[in-house]
């Protein structure tokens, strides 16, 4: 029964998520650029890891969220579980958001613009 209903909730993410995908190449898009240089890899690298950070949010307040739930149907057996999983949870979103804080604090301290492409100094070259 519980199977069915883990099958159900994916499907159903999958489902909701879909146009995500499909909206996903948006016109201006930075992470659809070759990489053709050690610079166009670092901004690869930087417009990807942007892009997951907030699935791994989304990721860390469903693990909470299910823990709150097992944790309200569960037994006595079962409760140390659950509240092991909201306790997980917490600070898996404490832990993101506070690096998430400090990486905003040290961006408008240095005057960081994060919108401007990561541009590597050039070594001479060999002939």
């Amino acid at each position: 029964m519980m199977k069915k209903r883990i099958q159900v909730g994916f499907y159903s993410l999958l489902l909701a998520a879909t146009p995500l995908w499909v909206f996903a190449q948006g016109a201006g898009s930075g992470c659809g650029a070759p990489v053709r240089s050690l610079s166009a890899l670092v901004n690869f690298l930087l417009c990807t890891f942007q892009s997951v950070v907030p699935l791994l949010f989304v990721a860390a307040l469903i693990y909470f969220l299910y823990g709150a739930i097992t944790f309200i149907r569960a037994d006595d057996k079962t409760r140390d579980e659950a509240r092991n999983k909201i306790v997980y949870g917490l600070v898996g979103l404490f832990v993101m958001l506070s690096v998430w804080g400090l990486v905003g604090v040290l961006t408008n301290t240095f005057q960081l613009d994060p919108s401007t492409d990561v541009v590597l100094p050039a070594y001479p070259k060999l002939r």
